[in-house]
């Protein structure tokens, strides 16, 4: 009879162990989801949009002040 109860305890242990770790899995997923979304370059576009503008306008300048030359050569 000792047996029947340390094997019904142990099922009782994976059980719940199983429901955790499906829990686990869960918030793990929701979390990859999250950062998927923050990092995709639409998301990072958007939200940097003004910085972007501003670095842009600074290697304008940059380049403007240091006279290289950007001259667009054709073929032909």
């Amino acid at each position: 009879m000792v047996d029947s109860e340390d094997i019904n305890k142990l099922e009782m242990e994976l059980e719940k162990d199983k429901q955790d770790l499906r829990k686990d899995v869960s918030e793990i997923d929701n979390k990859v989801k999250t950062v998927r979304d923050e990092f995709r370059p639409s998301t990072l576009i958007h939200k940097y949009v003004w910085r972007l503008c501003g670095a842009a306008a600074f290697a304008g300048f940059v380049v403007g002040v240091l006279g290289v030359p950007c001259e667009v050569r054709r073929a032909g």
